[in-house]
């Protein structure tokens, strides 16, 4: 009988999962270097002077390399870098970095997914933006040619063609303890 029964408790909601924890510890791109970050800003503001100086300094091409590779993966293209090509018209650098960011900046409009999910209008822009790098990278070649890094960048270029082959024989090219050459050869 009803009257004898005992009302039941409301039910409790189930348990919520838990959030999933971080898949490990948050990553700084600039590997925590401290110059890194402080030339990260002033080229958010268009300062690339300073950043010149320093490049044109660091005849360590694994240093250079570090540092043209993680500051030039910036998000569009700045106005900024026709101004340092100009003003610097006999250094390497800018074109150096021109061509480190026309790699990234390929890879923009491509995105990172397996080819099937780039768009059709996507394709083109790539295209262009690494023919783009692949010149600014062959000019810095020719204006310096003790640097391996454009040799090494113009890997990267090659990675997004089908003729790779000429690339990897020029890095393969370049002193056996270029670490760039290496790292871009395997």
């Amino acid at each position: 009988m009803a009257l004898f029964k005992r009302p039941r408790p409301a039910a409790a909601p189930p348990p919520q999962p838990a959030a999933a924890p971080p898949k490990g510890p948050p990553v700084d791109p600039l590997a925590g270097d401290a110059v890194a970050h402080r030339f990260r800003a002033e080229l958010a503001e268009g300062r690339w002077q300073e950043f010149h100086d320093f490049l044109e300094a660091t005849r360590d091409w694994t240093s250079r390399d570090f540092y043209l590779s993680k500051l030039a993966d910036i998000t569009g293209r700045p106005a900024w870098l026709e101004e340092w090509a100009a003003a610097q018209p006999r250094s390497s650098l800018p074109w150096l970095f021109r061509g480190h960011h026309g790699v990234h900046w390929a890879w923009q409009a491509r995105g990172s997914g397996r080819a099937t999910t780039v768009t059709q209008d996507a394709w083109p822009v790539f295209y262009a933006r690494l023919v783009d790098a692949d010149r600014d990278l062959a000019r810095a070649a020719s204006m310096d040619d003790e640097d391996p890094t454009p040799h090494a960048r113009g890997i990267q270029v090659a990675s997004g063609w089908t003729s790779g082959r000429r690339r990897s024989a020029s890095a393969s090219a370049r002193p056996p303890g270029d670490s760039a050459g290496t790292a871009a050869r395997t």
